[in-house]
């Protein structure tokens, strides 16, 4: 039988030392039981309702499997990582290899980036830094670049278990919500996305560009002619919102869109002052796929990738971005998909890189706009001398 409990992991250093709040220092292997010994005692209305795994409190491991092996295997079956951090990769066979820390960090974030928590207690270390390592110095880029991990920060070992225990909490609550909304999203026979489905294609499409637009709103756009301009990594980009209101293999449906970007140079009023773009927000009504996604591109030499929320396309040369919108079946799960993919924006640091493609974007749209203007008679006329 399944167990019925939520999977935690507590994934640290062990001989290191951390402060102690009482004074002096305690290794993080006693951490790591205090915390385990606190969160299996908790209870949902007098069940248990955690197990805790930690290398100390474990059984000898099978000898005839790898050890390293065993432990990405524990990461991967856990439901919730927690990870106290120190700056250290942990041990590995040679310089040039992986820390088994960070090998850890890494397996955890690549099976399910939602589940995975940081608790930063670098200024905790009772122990000299060990920073000068280059293994260390790669364990530290990628942890700063894994910006989605919402680190915390404690100064001491009861800091920490207060962090941890206040991070455990988060994820529960955020693993339940993504859980809630993958059921409800493989569910479309009933209730609001059967009232969206019984709409024609016109006002399907009206419906998915109407909440893409008070999405865009509510978080703060502001309304710019047909589109509206939102903050990104500090950028004001301008976004156009489209809608495909039924699969994209329907010609029919796929063609009420078509290639909005070959008519990016006539929202040039709209791209004033500081705002750049644009990007095209298109939610789709069932999915997409990245051969989709690279047809309506028009050629496949692109970063085309499927997050959570549908396919993000950036082409680097023109500069065109397009983000499709799996899924949009009703209000809540056109809402849940754009929340996604700005979140998605955030955790994966692609954020820089969206405002940075808008701006030459910008700059593209303006000199289309520019040579498309009707030459003046003189112009014209010098031109054929």
């Amino acid at each position: 039988m399944a167990s019925k409990r939520i999977r935690v992991m507590v994934s640290s250093r062990c001989t290191d030392r951390i402060r102690s709040a009482l004074g002096g220092s305690i290794p993080m292997s006693d951490l790591r039981l205090r915390i385990k010994q606190q969160i299996e005692a908790f209870q949902i209305f007098g069940y248990d309702s955690f197990e805790c795994w930690v290398h100390e409190d474990e059984p000898a491991m099978d000898a005839g499997a790898d050890f390293w092996d065993q432990c990405l295997d524990r990461v991967r079956k856990s439901d919730i990582v927690l990870v106290l951090y120190n700056g250290d990769a942990g041990f590995a066979n040679e310089e040039g290899d992986v820390g088994i820390c960070h090998a850890e960090l890494k397996a955890a974030i690549d099976v399910a980036g939602a589940r995975v928590r940081l608790i930063d207690v670098q200024q905790a270390n009772a122990d000299k830094s060990t920073g000068k390592s280059r293994r260390d110095r790669r364990f530290q880029d990628y942890v700063g670049r894994q910006q989605q991990l919402g680190k915390r920060f404690a100064a001491n070992d009861e800091e920490a278990k207060s962090a941890i225990l206040e991070a455990l909490q988060d994820a529960v609550v955020e693993m339940v919500r993504l859980g809630s909304a993958s059921a409800r999203k493989s569910r479309f026979d009933t209730g609001s996305p059967l009232d969206w489905s019984r709409l024609d294609f016109g006002a399907r499409k009206a419906a998915i560009e109407g909440v893409l637009r008070a999405s865009l709103v509510e978080d703060g756009a502001e309304p710019a002619g047909p589109g509206y301009v939102r903050a990104v990594d500090g950028v004001r980009v301008y976004f156009s919102c489209h809608a495909v209101p039924a699969a994209m293999t329907i010609a029919a449906a796929r063609e009420m869109v078509g290639r909005p970007f070959l008519r990016d140079h006539e929202l040039i009023q709209q791209l004033k002052d500081d705002i750049c773009g644009p990007v095209h927000l298109i939610g789709c009504h069932k999915g997409v796929t990245e051969n989709q996604a690279s047809n309506l591109l028009g050629f496949p030499d692109a970063t085309i990738v499927t997050p959570a929320f549908g396919v993000y396309v950036a082409d680097n040369i023109q500069k065109i971005q397009l983000v499709l919108l799996a899924n949009c079946r009703d209000e809540s799960s056109t809402r849940f998909a754009a929340q996604r993919f700005f979140d998605w924006l955030l955790q994966s640091g692609e954020a820089p890189f969206l405002a940075n493609r808008a701006h030459g974007r910008k700059a593209i749209v303006a000199g289309i706009a520019a040579n498309l203007k009707p030459q003046r008679p003189s112009a014209r006329a010098a031109a054929r001398r």
